[in-house]
């Protein structure tokens, strides 16, 4: 019943995956045959997510439901799937770590204490929807296959540059947020988890598109790799 009730919601855009889309069936076999494959972990809301990016991507069912299993036995994913407390909090340490680097104002506002100006956010409810769902849950299917790419190459540090890269573009939007700090705090855990605050209105992705086009996404997420600052300013990286 979950899977074929987060079906009806996978990339809405395309109408391929709800009732009577084409690949809608497909959809669900495979998920169903995850999670036989792996009943410890069951349907975990993004595994719908995930294999429909492959779907759109390959054409045999059995190729993708190998190519999802693969993907989602990796120690990152596989730790987020599970729940394990050592791989989640390392990754949200490391992640948390490069945005301090990278956008120190950022990193101050999300993380800081409320008598600092702060959110007093923690690491779970800033990363955890992006890195569980492998930014399924925000980023357009463009941006979405190309970090998949560098991920398949360059193994789960792109996870945790990835999501701080988009935390980077999403800054300005996210620091002019209104309201009182209780009203602040719940616009930006929406926002970078499920929506619908700070999303596209027909499409739920997130509005990056004053950072520029993939390609220069693409470099900010690169130089979360490196350790100069990166200053932005719009439409440059």
């Amino acid at each position: 019943a979950d899977i074929e009730r987060d079906a009806d919601a996978t990339f809405p855009e395309l109408n391929l995956f709800q009732r009577n889309g084409p690949m809608r069936q497909d959809l669900v076999d495979i998920c169903q045959a995850y999670v036989c494959y792996r009943n410890d972990v069951g349907f975990v809301y993004g595994i719908q997510l995930m294999t429909a990016l492959l779907l759109l991507q390959l054409e045999n069912p059995w190729e993708i439901f190998i190519c999802l299993a693969n993907c989602l036995n990796r120690a990152t994913p596989a730790g987020f799937l599970i729940c394990d407390p050592s791989v989640t909090g390392r990754t949200y340490v490391q992640a948390a770590d490069v945005l301090a680097v990278k956008a120190p104002q950022l990193w101050q506002y999300l993380f800081g204490m409320a008598q600092e100006g702060g959110l007093g956010l923690i690491g779970e409810e800033v990363f955890e929807p992006m890195l569980r769902t492998l930014f399924a849950n925000g980023l357009d299917l463009e941006r979405l296959v190309r970090v998949w790419d560098c991920w398949a190459f360059e193994g789960d540090r792109m996870l945790v540059r990835a999501a701080a890269a988009v935390l980077s573009c999403l800054e300005g939007q996210i620091l002019t947020f209104e309201g009182d700090h209780t009203t602040r705090k719940r616009k930006v855990i929406e926002m970078l988890g499920w929506g619908p605050v700070g999303r596209r209105e027909k499409t739920g992705y997130w509005n990056l598109e004053q950072v520029g086009d993939v390609d220069a996404f693409m470099k900010v997420v690169k130089s979360m790799g490196r350790k100069e600052k990166v200053d932005q300013e719009p439409n440059q990286v």
